[in-house]
Order: structure tokens, then sequence, then C-alpha cells
């Protein structure tokens, strides 16, 4: 059950890794380029990461429901294996 748990939490980790690594670069370089044209505008860079991490789950999706489908048959399994 430990263990389950514990692959679960990886998971959960390494799925959000890639929408959040995007998001936080994307950020950053908004931000850097707002500060270099003195723009002040609050909307551009959550528009810009939003899109980022829009396409970036659109690319990584699959990956993404692969993996959720493959931990929910192995917690269905040691669901099995217990009651048997």
């Amino acid at each position: 059950m430990l263990n389950l748990f514990r692959q679960a939490m990886v998971l959960v980790v390494m799925l959000s890794a890639p929408p959040l690594v995007v998001a936080v670069i994307v950020g950053v370089l908004i931000s850097l380029l707002q500060a270099v044209m003195q723009l002040q505008d609050q909307t551009l860079p959550f528009a810009i990461k939003l899109v980022a991490v829009g396409l970036v789950l659109a690319m990584t999706g699959r990956w993404i429901g692969v993996e959720l489908i493959q931990l929910t048959l192995l917690a269905f399994n040691m669901i099995e294996q217990t009651r048997a």
C-alpha cells in the first residue's frame, strides 16, 4: 500500500513537471522582456504563460494519460490481490 502511495506521489511530480517548468521559464523570460522594455501590463505574462502551458499539455497529454492509466491498473490489481 505504501509502495502505491509512493509511486503515485512520484508520478504527480513527474507529470506536473513539464507544465511547471515551461510556466517558470516563460514567466521569467517575459518578465525580463517587460523590464527591458519598461512595460507595466499585467495580462501579457498571464496570456503567454497560458498559451505555453496549454501547448505543453497538448504535447504531453498522451503520455500523462498512459501513465495515469498504468497507475490505476496497478491500484486495481493490488485491490484484487488483497481480496483473493
